[in-house]
């Protein structure tokens, strides 16, 4: 008698559907799959759809067989009844063989979502996010991109190995392009492209400061750090060849961040990061290799706009295709090329990276209610700074206005106290315009000192004020880089109501009013170079409206701004 096999498959099972099982309908284990081995049970159930053993063995280790809702990997899984069993197959392709797939298709699953830019029978292009790990390994126990791979594509597991399909790897913090080959052949013609450095790859990076040369070659050997063994490092002997280059595409004018345009010439594990880190400019938010360089300028504002993972993105990658020399998308001729967008992280932390505090100055004639307006807005929490009181405080004794003057005319405007007489400085200063002009040189950049450190103190907030009446008498400039302000606000009333205001509240007779306003610009030419206008005539009660009229308009350039500048950052990368 001829031997049975020593693992016979049994027979199907009655009342059991296989079409209904193949559609993903859960399905209650009969009596008969009593003890049975999962593949050996599915086998039988299958046969008469053609499916053979191992493919079941294929999907079991791809995790799309589910028990009570739970994957099961095990093939020899023995089974019991009641239990549901589930098939979690593909439905087949997103879009035609070769077809591109310019907005990406977001394939669900149970665990995460894979975003597929381009597919053919031979390769696939994924838009890897952040936080996922290309494959398994014996230190990461969470789900990896293969996983998801082979939930949607099954047949990548005849590959016969725990990474089918993967040719090239990024680090899994780092978002962007990956590609796969989705059998044998194509996967042995990718790897040779990689290896013989036939695949383009660059890659888009914040990194922390601005590196001296706008652009530039690294040619530094790596290897595993001597000490930290999970680390790579710059290695002077022993390491193996390691070639970048880099594109300053935008330098942060206070040079505390760049965004530049990486292109590696090898595929060294954390090559991009190792490298910048040996340049001086470590990627920002990396952790391991960035916590310990030394980064000038790294204030609040940097702080503030820290990011969650490094900023590394793998944005173009272009090759030829591994099987069919004549598969044409993008630019290259026969090559495919492929970008990836920024992801929505990395767009958030460069937007905040390129906002600054919006340095308002207002001004107008005395009497118009720069003060009042300025105390609103302190009132609804914006940080703001007087002139005027800093003036003051120059006077004081001891101070350093106080000692200037005090060296420069001696006694003439001190009282017996010690004080400042800022009534006889006043008059004196009226009376000859020599002396007020050597006056205002020696206390107005004491007070731009000041003004400066008040800006740098609250460069983090959104919007920062300063009451200064003469800053266009002064000469200080406003509404570009390097400027002492960004927006120049004005505040108008009727002449009437200024005077009237000056009589009353200050005590000014019309001699003090008039020489005051002859150290100033006139009105029309003073809100002629402001870009906001705030009506301050009528009642007191009209002007919180007014004031949150002007929060409002100052919003919106910020905004504008900001639209402004990602557009040109934009355009950077895409003209790259």
């Amino acid at each position: 008698m001829p031997t049975p096999p020593s693992d016979p498959i049994p027979p199907p099972c009655k009342d059991f559907s296989p079409a209904a099982l193949l559609a993903g309908t859960p399905l209650p284990l009969p009596a008969e799959a009593a003890g049975q081995r999962l593949d050996r049970f599915l086998a039988a159930v299958c046969k008469a759809e053609g499916i053979s053993r191992e493919k079941i063995k294929e999907w079991i280790k791809a995790g799309v067989v589910l028990l009570d809702g739970n994957p099961c990997r095990t093939p020899r899984q023995p089974l019991t009844p009641g239990l549901s069993l589930r098939l979690l197959l593909p439905e087949g392709p997103a879009g035609a063989p070769g077809t591109a797939l310019p907005a990406g298709v977001a394939r669900p699953s149970r665990a995460g979502a894979i975003r597929i830019l381009y597919e053919d029978p031979d390769l696939l292009v994924v838009d890897k996010p952040a936080g996922l790990t290309v494959h398994p390994a014996p230190s990461c126990k969470e789900e990896t991109l293969v996983h998801r791979l082979l939930a949607h594509y099954p047949d990548l597991a005849t590959m016969g190995t725990e990474r089918p399909g993967v040719v090239h790897r990024i680090d899994k913090d780092t978002s962007g392009l990956l590609v796969v080959a989705r059998h044998e052949q194509a996967r042995l013609a990718l790897a040779a492209a990689f290896e013989t450095r036939q695949v383009d790859k660059a890659y888009l990076a914040l990194c922390h400061g601005v590196p001296e040369a706008a652009q530039g070659r690294i040619e530094a050997p790596m290897g595993r750090h001597p000490t930290r063994k999970t680390c790579m490092a710059v290695l002077p002997k022993g390491g193996r060849p390691a070639v970048s280059e880099y594109r300053v595409l935008h330098a942060d004018p206070l040079r505390r961040w760049a965004l530049l345009l990486v292109v590696i010439h090898t595929g060294r594990t954390h090559q991009i990061r190792v490298h910048l880190r040996h340049l001086g400019h470590p990627l920002l938010g990396d952790g391991l290799y960035g916590g310990q360089v030394r980064r000038p300028g790294d204030t609040t504002t940097m702080r503030a706009a820290a990011a969650r993972r490094q900023m590394l993105h793998a944005w173009r990658m272009a090759f030829a295709h591994p099987t069919n020399p004549r598969a044409d998308h993008g630019a290259d001729g026969r090559r495919l090329v492929f970008t990836s967008p920024l992801p929505r992280e990395m767009q958030g932390t460069l937007l905040r990276l390129t906002r600054h505090c919006q340095r308002v100055i207002v001004t107008g004639l005395p009497g118009c209610g720069k003060s009042a307006v300025v105390e609103a807005l302190a009132r609804a929490g914006v940080p703001v700074f007087c002139a005027d009181a800093c003036v003051a405080e120059l006077y004081a004794p001891g101070a350093d206005g106080h000692a200037m003057l005090t060296r420069r005319y001696g006694d003439r405007f001190i009282d017996d106290d010690g004080t400042l007489n800022r009534r006889a400085l006043f008059a004196a200063m009226g009376q000859t315009p020599g002396l007020r002009q050597e006056v205002e040189a020696m206390i107005h950049p004491m007070v731009q000192s000041r003004l400066e450190t008040f800006w740098k103190v609250h460069a983090h907030r959104p919007l920062a004020v300063a009451e200064v009446p003469l800053v266009l008498e002064a000469g200080w400039e406003t509404g570009h880089p390097g400027a002492m302000a960004d927006v120049l606000v004005g505040v108008h009333c009727t002449r009437a109501e200024r005077r009237a205001r000056l009589r009353h509240a200050r005590g000014w007779d019309e001699a003090q009013i008039a020489a005051m306003e002859s150290w100033q610009w006139s009105e029309a030419a003073k809100l002629g170079r402001c870009q906001l206008v705030v009506d301050n005539s009528g009642p007191p009660e009209a002007l919180p409206g007014r004031v949150r009229a002007l929060r409002k308009a100052l919003a919106g350039l910020r905004a504008a701004q900001a639209r402004r500048h990602w557009r040109q950052l934009s355009a950077l990368v895409q003209t790259s």
